[in-house]
C-alpha cells in the first residue's frame, strides 16, 4: 500500500506511507482479460495442441495465468486464436484470385479456372440484407421463385422493423 500526496511546488507526488506487505485476498478472475488478449497469450498453446476441447482451454489458462474465465470467453479466445493463426475465411477467399495466379505461374501451360455457385443468378455472390419493406419483399419473392418451400418457410416468420 502507498498513500501519497500532490506536491504543487515541484508538480510531483510525495509518498507519505510505503507498506510493502500484501494482504489483500487474491482473486483469481479478470475482467481485463478479454478474449482478444487471451488469444494473443494462447498463440504458441494453440499452434502445439491442433485437437483441444473447452477444458483444456481453461485449464491452460488457470495454470499458466492464474485467471478463471468463462467457457465461452475459452471459446472465443480460442476462436479469434485460430482466426490469428490460419486466418479468416473472408481473407482466404479474397485470396482465390493469387492462388489461381501462383497455379499458371508456377506450372506454365496449365489452366486454372474459379468457379462461383451463385443460389440465384439474381441476387449477388454475397449475404443479402433487407433494409426497407419493399426490399423485403422483392428479396422474398426471388427465393420464393428459386427455392418455394424455404421462400414458404420463411414467409411464416415476421421480418424485424
Amino acid at each position: 500500500m502507498i498513500m501519497c500526496s500532490w506536491a504543487n511546488d515541484t508538480q510531483t507526488f510525495q509518498v507519505k506511507t510505503f507498506n510493502d506487505k500484501h494482504t489483500c485476498s487474491m482473486r483469481m478472475t479478470a475482467q481485463q482479460a478479454s478474449s482478444k488478449w487471451l488469444a494473443v497469450k494462447m498463440l504458441p498453446f494453440l499452434r502445439s495442441n491442433s485437437k483441444l476441447d473447452g477444458n483444456d482451454i481453461i485449464t491452460y489458462i488457470q495454470e499458466t495465468f492464474s485467471l478463471i474465465v468463462t467457457p465461452t470467453k475459452a471459446y472465443r479466445a480460442c476462436r479469434r486464436g485460430k482466426i490469428i493463426m490460419e486466418g479468416s475465411e473472408k481473407d482466404k477467399y479474397k485470396r482465390l484470385r493469387d492462388y489461381a495466379w501462383e497455379i499458371l505461374r508456377s506450372n506454365p501451360g496449365s489452366t486454372c479456372k474459379i468457379g462461383v455457385h451463385r443460389i440465384s443468378p439474381t441476387l449477388p455472390p454475397t449475404l443479402n440484407r433487407s433494409t426497407t419493406m419493399q426490399e423485403f419483399k422483392c428479396n422474398m419473392s426471388n427465393l420464393k421463385e428459386f427455392n418455394k418451400k424455404a421462400g414458404e418457410f420463411l414467409s411464416r416468420i415476421p421480418p424485424k422493423q
